[in-house]
């Protein structure tokens, strides 16, 4: 028999959203949750309201048009304790955050907090959803520690595993589409594009997205990448035809992910393509596209697979990991 995650019938408070663990018909843990009314000024009275105003500062896409905050507050959660240090718990999280992101905060992104946090609902934290909540502060932007560790949930998350086998069944049938967009998760970010599922009418639905930064850099400062013998062999080679000069546009991606039931449906190569078509948009001259491992952090195993195919399509004009666009769109 299989263990599921359901949605749950709690309806109070009015913004209650309940995640069931359930095998058959017997439920083994559940999760309570609502969205919190409440004004920036109001985050005074939280016993977090140092890693709220943190996370506010860090991400003000968490503020709404009216300068209020969207925070979610998980008030309730407990799980048999024959089934906890499974993985179940951060499972039953993740749902909640996914059912707040569809339902509550409508697609934006939002703050979710513990109930240690004691904003409206009174509570506290057990060790066991404590070790849940530092798991997730090691996916999700966060700040505070132990009872009162807030999140700041910036994008749709990656369904839980149980989820995946579900959804990929239907992932052939989507109607996905490449959106252009200035909703940064890291701040040095200037261009930015999502994967957005079209089949969901009510809200956002990203399923992936792709940012990174532009800028012009002069040779001296190429030198100091890890690429740099990439990127010096192609500039020895192109910088008569260039015309560079002091000048040298370089495109470094610094985030990337795709929910994972999306993975290997050449989603994120071409969203790898989109983003570096439109940063070639500011380049009057040919424009280095980099990995981020070049300057500023190491390159996930997923990631540098895509950076082969891209290198490999465009083998002409590429050294390494690094792609040199002379053309305005890559192959």
């Amino acid at each position: 028999m299989s263990i599921t995650i359901e949605k749950g019938s709690k309806s109070y408070p009015p913004s209650n959203i309940q995640v069931l663990l359930c095998k058959d018909s017997v439920v083994l843990g559940e999760v309570n949750g609502y969205s919190v009314n409440m004004e920036y000024s109001e985050v005074d009275g939280s016993e977090c309201y140092e890693e709220i105003y943190d996370l506010i500062e860090r991400y003000p896409q968490v503020l709404d048009e009216n300068g209020k905050p969207r925070i979610s507050e998980i008030y309730q959660s407990d799980i048999v304790k024959s089934f906890r240090g499974q993985g179940f718990g951060v499972d039953m999280y993740i749902e909640f955050m996914l059912r707040c992101w569809a339902e509550n905060s409508k697609g934006k992104p939002f703050i979710l907090i513990p109930n240690g946090c004691n904003l409206d609902m009174e509570g506290n934290n057990s060790e066991d959803s404590i070790r849940v909540w530092e798991s997730l502060s090691r996916k999700f932007p966060s700040s505070g520690k132990s009872y009162s560790t807030c999140i700041a949930v910036l994008r749709k998350p990656s369904s839980s595993k149980m989820a995946q086998r579900v959804a990929s069944r239907h992932i052939a049938r989507l109607d996905i589409k490449f959106v252009e967009t200035d909703d940064f998760t890291n701040t040095n970010s200037t261009h930015s594009i999502e994967i957005v599922n079209n089949k969901v009418k009510l809200y956002r639905d990203v399923v992936g997205f792709i940012e990174g930064k532009f800028g012009n850099h002069t040779l001296e400062e190429l030198y100091e990448y890890a690429c740099s013998e990439d990127i010096l062999a192609l500039y020895e080679l192109w910088a008569i035809d260039a015309e560079w000069h002091d000048e040298i546009p370089v495109f470094e991606v610094l985030e990337s992910s795709v929910d994972e039931e999306y993975r290997s449906k050449k989603l994120g190569l071409q969203m790898y393509k989109e983003l570096a078509n439109l940063a070639r948009e500011e380049s009057r001259t040919p424009m280095f596209f980099i990995p981020n491992y070049c300057n500023t952090r190491s390159t996930t195993p997923s990631a540098l697979r895509v950076w082969k195919s891209l290198t490999k399509s465009n083998a002409p004009t590429s050294s390494g990991d690094v792609v040199l666009m002379v053309d305005r769109k890559l192959r």
